[in-house]
């Protein structure tokens, strides 16, 4: 199934374009793929996704998904999402861009830099809506990875609950980031260490169930428990320190949500 991607993953040109070494390439290690289920929703996705690549810039990733649109197991993979799935497909119709380069890495490479992005583009958010956004976006994109690696057999049953756990875990702690630190801009934390809002701040939260045994599945709740203690928050606000973190629960309630 693979012999006509792994004669193009090991071409010099191709292995050029995606930056990659051959060993990490997506589908250079696919051993599955779900046969479609309904023929005129793979027709309709195909011309979906060729409008979506037209509407890139020249180059760089659409160079990337021309190559790919050649390649036997690609065809194969994304057939079987556009057959059976249509969250799946609308996720990657609206994120073709991050397929070129998902299918061209190691997924927990992908994984680990989608995180790593996450965080660094919520340190830089100036308001709550951007967050909201960067999050669905991450959530968007490690679905699409997640599913991809699974369906793909790539990975075991224990990588994708681990995954999926990892993804929660980082929303949850940059929402708290975010949210502490404007906290801490408005005065109403006098923060120890504005680059770790947590550090100091007397929150403590913790996950119950499947994303304390890091056992997510598709379809988990995230269950939080949170407290804090009074002696330790450095609440300097006119109200209390009770109030101000109910609220500040609120709204991550919202980021999480929306």
């Amino acid at each position: 199934m693979g012999s006509l991607w792994e004669d193009n993953c090991r071409a010099p040109a191709i292995a050029s374009l995606f930056h990659i070494m051959v060993e990490a390439c997506f589908l250079d290690r696919m051993t599955a793929a779900p046969p479609p289920f309904d023929a005129a929703r793979v027709a309709r996705a195909r011309e979906d996704r060729v409008a979506a690549i037209a509407a890139l810039e020249a180059g760089g990733p659409r160079d990337a998904l021309e190559v790919l649109a050649g390649a036997a197991t690609a065809r194969a993979l994304l057939d079987g999402v556009f057959g059976n799935s249509p969250f799946l497909t609308r996720a990657i119709i609206r994120e073709v861009a991050f397929l070129a380069d998902l299918l061209a890495r190691d997924p927990a490479e992908t994984l680990n830099a989608l995180l790593d992005d996450l965080r660094r583009d919520v340190d830089a958010s100036p308001d709550m809506a951007d967050v909201s956004r960067l999050l669905r976006i991450a959530r968007r994109r490690v679905a699409i990875l997640v599913a991809l690696a699974d369906i793909g057999g790539i990975w075991s049953l224990e990588q994708v609950t681990d995954a999926l756990s990892a993804l929660a875990d980082a929303a949850i702690a940059n929402a708290l980031r975010f949210l502490l630190r404007r906290l801490g801009e408005r005065g109403e934390l006098a923060l120890a260490d504005p680059g770790d809002p947590a550090h100091g701040s007397g929150l403590i939260v913790l996950g119950m169930g499947k994303l304390g045994a890091r056992e997510l599945n598709y379809s988990s709740d995230v269950d939080l428990i949170f407290f804090f203690d009074q002696a330790v928050t450095p609440y300097r606000g006119s109200k209390t320190a009770q109030a101000c973190l109910a609220a500040m629960v609120r709204d991550f309630v919202r980021l999480l949500q929306e």
